[in-house]
């Protein structure tokens, strides 16, 4: 009777990591895979690529669910062009990475990065100043602006490759702050419309790999739908200046995490000492 209770406990804890990523996922634009993979391993010991398996397997459908449903509540704010190519951007991105951890020390990449998060907070906190969505890419010309698009989706792949901290962390301060002309809930949505088809690279490489956890995927998967659903909800009806500083604090947390987290090849050398 005690196991049942626990594994009943379990399982609402778990749908309650769901919900919570689900939310977050839709109403940032993060994909999700920052709560769920440290809830996994700290809450529910699970080993860490299993936690990365299990959390884009579940992200995949979540992140589809909530361009889906952004696309029902307001469609102009999905920049498919601009997702496109941000898309390209992280598949190279997640490629370059995994030869940055081959060859180089990740520790340096790792104080860069928490450093941008943070100047990201920082610039995401101030007051927005109103400008014309005439153009995706103001001061741009067309072909700089896809570079820069280009460069941001590296960025994102690179980072996600590493640190497995989601590309959605790194695209929408980068589209916010670098195209003046675009919304944060156009960031956020674009944002999320490039984080389907990375995630399900990423999770039929881990299928393959054989650490993604089917039952508790399947547990997650439910409530964090509806977190989705409910997070473009919420977003819609907030103006600019609350999900600008609910980004910045939540850049705050991730620079956080990161900082007291070992870097990937730093965990790798502990397992093989």
């Amino acid at each position: 009777m005690a196991g049942v209770d626990r594994k009943r406990a379990l399982k609402v804890k778990l749908a309650a990591v769901g919900l919570g990523a689900g939310f977050a996922s839709s109403f940032l634009g993060i994909g999700g895979g920052l709560i769920i993979v440290p809830a996994l391993a700290a809450f529910f010991g699970f080993p860490l690529k299993r936690a990365i398996g299990t959390s884009l397997a579940t992200i995949v459908l979540v992140s589809a669910a909530g361009v889906a449903a952004e696309s029902w509540v307001k469609a102009e704010n999905i920049h498919w062009g601009a997702a496109a190519v941000l898309t390209c951007g992280a598949l190279a991105g997640s490629w370059i990475g995994v030869l940055l951890l081959a060859r180089f020390p990740v520790r340096p990449l790792k104080v860069s990065l928490v450093a941008l998060l943070l100047l990201a907070a920082a610039k995401l906190a101030e007051v927005p100043i109103p400008a014309p969505a005439s153009a995706f890419f103001p001061r741009w010309s067309s072909e700089m602006g896809m570079a820069v698009a280009v460069a941001v989706g590296i960025a994102a792949g690179i980072a996600s490759s590493l640190f497995g901290i989601g590309g959605g962390i790194i695209a929408v301060p980068g589209l916010t702050i670098l195209f003046a002309d675009v919304p944060f809930h156009a960031a956020r949505a674009t944002s999320l419309a490039m984080i389907v088809p990375t995630s399900l690279l990423g999770s039929l490489l881990h299928f393959r790999l054989g650490t993604v956890d089917g039952r508790a995927a399947g547990v997650l998967l439910p409530p964090a739908l509806m977190g989705a659903l409910l997070g473009v909800l919420s977003a819609n009806r907030l103006s600019e200046q609350p999900l600008r500083w609910s980004f910045s604090c939540f850049l705050i947390f991730a620079a956080w995490r990161l900082a007291r987290s070992p870097a990937r090849d730093e965990t790798e050398s502990a397992a093989t000492r």
